[in-house]
């Protein structure tokens, strides 16, 4: 492989040729560039290289040794298990943004100074917000918001003063508070009892046949006692 290259410009190069390629070369290309990568981290000689001289300063983009050895061989097989996973994905942005994140985050692994750590650091950071906003919801917006360092708190929200502990609820407040527990659990107990009423009207109707009503026999012996009084005086005449 290329002697001195860091295994992270493999990976940016390969994120700005994917939208050129379709369907299976695309998917070959993203499967191969963690493979390349690997196979060039593991080729390089221990030590500094990928010296950038910058403003009477000299970028050392490159160290190896075994502890970022270890790290960056980490980041890579991650990378392509991410990339078995993004087969299935039909969006460029996503496969793009993935490309830069896995690259930055090799390279950050790989960086011999605290400024291309830096600069690394907030590539990772950036390309981590465009694969959130991919998504294109309105959560996916939210959220990267956030991982970005906004502050998802509303600005009335954080600049109010915190109740102290002794501090009192308005009255109105109170009454409102209490009051919706109340009909809540009012409305819940008014819903079991209807539903144990009509179970148990059920089960009472599936117990007991469908007979005639009857006349209550005492009722009867009364209607003809009754009767008999009315007509044994007039036997009795006659």
């Amino acid at each position: 492989m290329i002697e001195g290259m860091n295994p992270a410009a493999i990976f940016l190069a390969g994120a700005l040729l994917l939208p050129f390629f379709q369907e299976w070369p695309r998917k070959i290309l993203i499967l191969s560039i963690p493979l390349f990568g690997l196979v060039q981290l593991f080729t390089l000689e221990a030590g500094n290289a990928g010296f950038i001289d910058f403003l009477d300063y000299r970028l050392v983009t490159l160290r190896i040794d075994a502890l970022s050895l270890v790290f960056a061989a980490i980041f890579h097989v991650a990378a392509f298990v991410v990339a078995l996973y993004a087969l299935q994905v039909r969006d460029t942005i996503q496969h793009v943004a993935m490309l830069v994140t896995a690259g930055a985050a090799i390279g950050a692994a790989l960086a011999g100074d605290l400024i291309s750590l830096f600069i690394f650091w907030e590539l990772t950071a950036i390309a981590s917000v465009f694969l959130i906003w991919a998504r294109r919801t309105e959560q996916s917006f939210s959220a990267g918001m956030g991982a970005h360092g906004s502050d998802p708190c509303p600005a009335h929200v954080r600049d109010s003063p915190a109740p102290s502990r002794g501090a009192r609820m308005p009255a109105d407040a109170r009454r409102r508070r209490a009051a919706r527990p109340a009909a809540a659990l009012a409305d819940r107990r008014h819903a079991a009892r209807w539903s144990t009423g009509v179970r148990r009207l059920d089960a009472r109707t599936e117990r007991r046949p469908h007979r005639r009503p009857q006349v209550p026999r005492r009722a009867v012996e009364r209607v003809v006692v009754s009767l008999r009084a009315r007509l044994s005086p007039q036997r009795r005449h006659a």
